[in-house]
């Protein structure tokens, strides 16, 4: 697979390609009717765990882009089982065959 990690997460049907060996950076999305209130409440869990919010979605999609310290991965997989949680992904670039869907 030279240089390629294949990425399945918990409650994913999706399999991500992506070409780092471990991602650090994140892309966690939420449900819509997720309140303000919860979307506060994530972000404070998250900057606790060590990891860094760089980026807060609020318009097409709720979430978050989060940059993720190798000593907090694992925090991480506590969003596996939330009920607002809609997707949880290593960000990167992402191809569905190996090749650019856009030139």
């Amino acid at each position: 697979m030279s240089g390629k990690s294949f990425l399945l997460l918990p409650r994913r049907r999706a399999l991500f390609c992506t070409n780092t060996k471990l991602a650090s950076n994140y892309i966690i999305t939420f449900k819509r009717d997720t309140p303000d209130s919860v979307l506060q409440e994530k972000a404070e869990t998250i900057e606790a765990s060590g990891a860094k919010i760089t980026h807060r979605y609020n318009a097409a999609i709720k979430g978050f882009a989060v940059q993720v310290p190798d000593t907090s991965v694992n925090a991480m997989s506590a969003f596996s089982d939330d009920p607002h949680l809609e997707n949880f992904e290593a960000d990167g670039e992402v191809t569905t065959q190996g090749q650019a869907l856009l030139k």
